[in-house]
């Protein structure tokens, strides 16, 4: 049992259920973790949970990177999981979600984080979720 992955599913349920309960389409979600353990930890219990996502870091080559971003876009994939790769030069407006699953130190970092989703193009209120549970670390 882990409390935190727990939270974050169903903030992430959360939003999916309200976006049918507004008939939209579904929210793409940018979950953010500074650590590679972590990005793979997540894969893990996202496959076993059945929901589809994108993973980029730094062992993922820049052309690759794009060509997952592409997809991320265009594909009904809703979940994109990310090292701090992602958090500069990228454009993600198409995504309106981002999960900070682990904070910085730093709060830039998190500025520019939420800079990715935040740029022209934008149509949706943006939604930062940020994972703080209490007994963890």
């Amino acid at each position: 049992m882990d409390s935190k992955f727990e939270h974050f599913l169903r903030a992430v349920q959360g939003v999916w259920e309200d976006d049918r309960q507004r008939a939209r389409a579904e929210r793409k979600i940018v979950v953010f973790s500074t650590f590679i353990g972590t990005l793979d930890y997540l894969a893990k219990r996202l496959e076993s949970a059945g929901i589809r996502h994108f993973r980029i870091d730094g062992k993922v080559a820049v052309r690759e990177r794009e060509v997952l971003l592409e997809r991320f876009q265009t594909e009904d994939v809703p979940i994109l999981i990310s090292s701090e790769v992602g958090s500069e030069g990228i454009d993600l407006q198409f995504a309106s979600v981002m999960v900070n699953y682990d904070l910085p130190w730093n709060p830039m970092v998190v500025e520019q984080r939420i800079g990715r989703l935040d740029r022209i193009g934008q149509k949706n209120p943006i939604v930062v979720v940020n994972l703080i549970l209490a007994e963890t670390i």
